[in-house]
């Protein structure tokens, strides 16, 4: 049986210490599994999937000087590739065309001109006009990757509340992380006296926007593609006595504890550039499914969340519409500021709920037995007085688990729901798994491949492990072909017969009441060994001549061939072989007579 184990927890250490990939510095992990036991390695801190970034290295083994040569050499071609000065350059001469002249690639992901060879089998959108070219996120197709680069824009309406309420803070700078529809808005309006720096791990808008408005970045690992002249350009704009605000959309299955670092390191910086004390707070907007409220708020607890639903042009449930969820948008957004400055649309259903002093929507109905409106998703909530709280207007409290539940839930999962809260190592209540004072010793990664019967990502292939150009199947593949290979009789031990594990299968042949087993090898100077018929497998790989051969090995090389070469042959040597059986039984009969008669 696999152990997948009872989770993994991240381990926020010095980040920019870390062994590094493709996408940055990588995340130290810790993996638990259900012995009581946990294994801590280094893996991508943007990819959630290996086949899309296969680091993989444990953290109890050395990184070894060869293995951090070979991954150098991989971010060397892969930053070469892509330089964001290089690539913005090239596209300045095809933006001085007219529209009708430039295209735009959307399978090689490249911005063309008039000369267009060896895209001829290539998906081309043109024209491009200047519209189109300052809102490169209506040109660009959105990545679909969900554990990777899941990219999803907010619908106009949403911008425009967003738009709203930066204005509402007289923010004059606007840090965008992964939100290009706000960065293109405040660019192509210069009246709303704002200026913005995108920050995106999407390198395709390197051939749309300067290196001074848009900076290739990777919210997990504070990492800057193209280095400290990028990480400069990101210093000098938070720098100033303007109004700051940072506008965060990550994606929605990253870990809440990376995220929330980054934001704090992001603050820490903006502190320390503007000779701030920690008094001072930078504002944030940060955008995420409010049924995560409890992870954002056990890692940012001065944030709120407002009751504005955010809507996407191209998510099939984060939209409004038919193919939207029937209460809407389950997205919304977490300040750090004070609830009552934002104020929504009311042509959109919110209301001013003035006990609350905040803006709600119309259907959530402010409750005096929790001194709040509390609904989460768009329902009108109501109060029950033995869980003392409000609940979704579809559960009824269960006596058999002491608290409310959906109607169809099974009373056994209220266990289940409470074993989930107690220490996974130990059992007990009071503390997480993290600091659990009985945990075991981390196992080595051979003990932890004896009891979990090798784990499916622990590779072999490639240095240290991992082979950076090869993928998890390749890998595996690799691994796989590896364990098949067996040593010749050259390269093993001076003995009679060669290591066990480089034997091939034991053929078992019957000849009479006995099973002799017959031991084939490959022998390098292309003789096959023998075995005679004492039943104890020898090496005789110095045979030199088929005459020489056993009947043994006769009637095995006659049983294994599947496709006779002739039927009259193979006929000759059944019958001679029966023959031969039927004399030994003859002359066993008549030894056996003639003792008797001797007796």
């Amino acid at each position: 049986m696999k152990d997948h184990g009872l989770g993994v927890d991240i381990i926020i250490n010095d980040i920019q210490a870390n062994p590094s990939c493709t996408h940055g510095p990588t995340i130290l992990f810790e993996r638990f599994h259900s012995n009581g036991s946990s294994s801590k390695y280094y893996a991508c801190s943007a990819c959630r999937d290996r086949r899309d970034c296969s680091f993989y290295h444990l953290a109890d083994q050395k990184f070894t000087q060869a293995k951090e040569e070979v991954w150098q050499n991989v971010i060397r071609e892969a930053s070469s590739k892509g330089r964001h000065t290089d690539v913005y350059n090239r596209s300045k001469s095809i933006k001085e065309l007219p529209g009708l002249q430039r295209a735009y690639c959307l399978t090689c992901s490249e911005l063309l001109g008039s000369k267009r060879t060896g895209h001829g089998k290539c998906t081309l959108k043109t024209p491009l006009f200047d519209s189109v070219m300052s809102q490169p996120s209506l040109l660009l197709p959105p990545k679909e990757n969900s554990r990777f680069e899941a990219q999803y824009m907010f619908s106009a309406n949403s911008v425009k509340v967003i738009m709203g309420m930066l204005n509402q803070l007289n923010a004059k700078k606007v840090l965008c992380l992964g939100t290009p529809r706000i960065f293109e808005e405040i660019s192509n309006s210069p009246e709303k006296n704002m200026s913005s720096l995108l920050m995106d791990i999407d390198g395709r808008y390197c051939a749309f926007f300067s290196p001074s408005e848009f900076v290739r970045y990777n919210m997990f690992n504070h990492h800057f593609f193209d280095g400290d002249r990028a990480k400069e350009t990101y210093l000098q704009f938070v720098t100033g006595n303007e109004k700051l605000v940072v506008v965060a959309d990550p994606p929605f299955g990253g870990r809440m504890e990376l995220l929330a670092h980054n934001l704090l390191t992001i603050q820490k910086e903006w502190r320390v550039a503007n000779k701030l004390s920690e008094e001072n707070q930078l504002s944030v907007f940060f955008i995420f499914p409010y049924f995560m409220e409890p992870q954002v708020l056990g890692q940012l607890p001065n944030f709120v969340m407002l009751d504005y639903q955010v809507d996407y042009d191209n998510h099939p449930l984060y939209s409004s519409g038919p193919k939207g969820m029937a209460q809407g948008s389950a997205v919304r957004v977490f300040v750090n500021d004070r609830p009552s400055l934002f104020a929504l649309p009311e042509n959109k259903g919110y209301r001013l709920c003035d006990i609350c002093d905040r803006w709600v929507q119309s259907t959530n109905k402010h409750c005096n037995k929790c001194k709040g409106c509390m609904s989460k998703d768009g329902r009108t909530y109501k109060h029950c007085d033995d869980c003392n709280k409000c609940v979704k207007p579809s559960w009824n409290h269960c006596s058999g688990c002491q608290k409310c539940q959906p109607q169809d839930h099974k009373c056994g999962d209220a266990e289940n729901t409470v074993k989930s809260f107690l220490c996974h190592s130990c059992g007990k209540e009071g503390h997480k798994r993290v600091d659990c004072p009985d945990r075991k010793r981390s196992l080595s990664v051979s003990e932890i491949d004896t009891q979990n019967k090798k784990r499916k990502f622990n590779h072999s292939a490639g240095v240290g492990g991992i082979d950076p150009g090869r993928s998890l199947k390749a890998n595996k593949k690799k691994k796989q072909k590896k364990k098949k290979k067996f040593v010749s009789s050259d390269q093993a031990d001076n003995k009679n017969e060669l290591p066990v594990k480089n034997q091939r299968a034991d053929k078992i042949i019957k000849t009479g009441k006995k099973n002799k087993r017959i031991l084939s090898n490959q022998v390098s100077n292309g003789s096959e060994a023998l075995a005679k018929n004492s039943g104890t497998a020898k090496d005789n790989a110095n045979a030199s001549s088929p005459e020489k051969k056993s009947d043994v090995y006769k009637k095995k090389q006659f049983r294994k061939s599947s496709k006779p070469q002739s039927p009259k042959m193979n006929k000759e040597n059944l019958t001679g072989i029966k023959k031969g059986k039927k004399k030994v039984i003859q002359n066993k009969k008549k030894s056996k007579k003639h003792t008797k008669g001797k007796a």
